[in-house]
């Protein structure tokens, strides 16, 4: 009898809403992410440096 009154969890576990924010707020912050990198990276091509890339901090 006191099977049935147990609340059970499988191992599996579902997916909920909370997992499918975290799930869009990864991508979005990974869109972002890239889209600073393009920016910044046609930034530094832009001001002629020799060393331009991605990564490359651009003053002024």
């Amino acid at each position: 009898m006191s099977q049935m009154n147990s609340s059970s969890r499988r191992a599996g576990g579902d997916m909920d809403v909370y997992t499918g924010l975290l799930a869009a707020a990864a991508v979005v912050l990974a869109l972002g992410v890239i889209a600073l990198v393009l920016g910044n990276s046609d930034h530094a091509k832009s001001s002629r440096s020799p060393d331009a890339g991605p990564f490359t901090v651009i003053n002024g």
